[in-house]
């Protein structure tokens, strides 16, 4: 998984926030927001649940319908369908394509209030905006946008962090580079520009060091949006 600078700010809504409000990430398809909430999961939880809004039943929707008044009811009934054993207060609930399930966001309310398990959601921008008509957005809410690659995540992921510190120093102090610092830094901008700031296609630049392979991905981003 890169490294996105995205995760920092999470980690300080985990580490300030501890559970009064959830997190929402938003932004466009594709650039990795189900992915971040995952490595985000793993890496700060003793256990995390992905609920996928994309492929859950009709049994799971129906429970954030019809259990909004009986929150014990409702968790075990969660729970049990996804076989899972929650951890008081470590344990994260991930909500991916939560624009897929207005009763869902409406309910993160209660869920916040009731203080057991910490809240992220992830949803696409444009069908977030569009299906919040109807519901009653909840306060407790935060959000953050994960846009895709910047020049230094970019540069993150194609393992050159020193060159990375450097460039940020250099803007900083305002000193310049050394020649052949800027010359690097110039051919890994101008891959950068071939390559693009999407997620899948700088994975597949990085593991086949080929622009057609990047190529391709990107055509199969434009293919499934």
């Amino acid at each position: 998984m890169f490294r996105r600078k995205t995760y920092d700010l999470l980690k300080h809504w985990k580490d300030t926030k501890h559970g009064t409000t959830s997190i929402l990430i938003e932004g466009a398809r594709r650039v990795g927001k189900s992915a971040l909430a995952m490595e985000f999961a793993a890496n700060e939880y003793k256990a995390h649940l992905l609920i996928d809004f994309s492929v859950a039943p009709p049994e799971v929707i129906d429970l954030f319908r019809d259990y909004r008044c009986d929150m014990d009811a409702f968790f075990r009934y969660l729970f049990a369908y996804y076989n899972f054993t929650p951890i008081p207060r470590d344990t994260l609930i991930i909500f991916d394509e939560v624009q897929l399930c207005s009763e869902a966001r409406a309910f993160t309310k209660q869920l916040v209030a009731d203080g057991r398990y910490d809240y992220l959601e992830t949803g696409s921008l444009i069908s977030i905006q569009r299906n919040v008509q109807h519901i009653l957005l909840p306060s407790e809410e935060e959000s953050i946008t994960l846009h895709p690659f910047d020049f230094e995540e970019f540069l993150w992921a194609r393992d050159a962090v020193p060159l990375a510190d450097l460039i940020r120093d250099s803007f900083t102090t305002m000193t310049p580079l050394s020649e052949a610092l800027r010359r690097q830094a110039t051919r890994l901008f101008r891959e950068y520009m071939l390559v693009g700031g999407m997620p899948h296609a700088i994975q597949a630049y990085v593991d086949e060091n080929s622009f057609q392979a990047a190529d391709e991905s990107k055509r199969l981003i434009l293919t499934l949006l």
